[in-house]
């Protein structure tokens, strides 16, 4: 049987980590793209498989936009509610556990720490 998860799901949880941590609302198409793949293996590798979808489609949490050098980024949409997404039942137990994982969050800039996810401190490095 296939693992099926879908991107619009985990993009969104995505953006709910990156916004609820550094008020962010933009992530880099590319890192969507390579989280959603972090997450599908993280599942796989527990041996869960999930065949649903939670949102409709993606502009009800966020949407596609481009700037001016072509680059892609996934933009919360200011009209949604990203908290719905993790109301009772809307995402499975084990699709945040994967989404959790800091494989996962370390994409984000995020890491789990003390049980919460926090942004990853940087301070004792510097990136040139």
């Amino acid at each position: 049987m296939n693992n099926v998860i879908y991107f619009e799901d985990i993009v969104s949880i995505a953006l709910l980590y990156i916004y609820g941590q550094s008020n962010a609302i933009v992530l880099p198409y590319n890192k969507a793209v390579d989280y959603f793949q972090t997450v599908k293996s993280n599942l796989a590798s527990r041996g869960v498989i999930a065949d649903y979808q939670t949102t409709n489609n993606k502009s009800e949490y966020y949407f596609v936009g481009n700037d001016e050098l072509g680059n892609s980024y996934c933009i919360i949409n200011a009209k949604s509610d990203l908290s719905k997404l993790l109301s009772t039942g809307r995402i499975s137990g084990d699709i945040m556990i994967a989404s959790q994982e800091n494989n996962a969050l370390e994409i984000l800039g995020l890491e789990f720490k003390d049980g919460r996810i926090v942004r990853k401190d940087y301070s004792l490095k510097r990136e040139l």
